[in-house]
């Protein structure tokens, strides 16, 4: 997502309200908790023909998230 000047401009101003009334919005998410964490690994499929290029420039297409 680009921000723009209006954006930027807009939560600024959102922080800076809420920073008056004395809402902390640097966490809001503080009440939560992790509990567990679930690994999940993909692999991008690749063309045949560009498959060598981008594991050898890029290194192996496997990826954990």
């Amino acid at each position: 997502m680009a921000i723009n000047r209006r954006r930027l401009l807009t939560s600024l101003a959102r922080g800076a309200a809420a920073a008056s009334l004395g809402v902390s919005t640097a966490f809001p998410f503080a009440k939560l908790k992790v509990t567990e964490i679930e690994i999940h690994p993909i692999m991008v499929e690749c063309e045949d023909w560009i498959a060598y290029q981008l594991n050898h420039y890029y290194g192996p297409s496997r990826r954990v998230v």
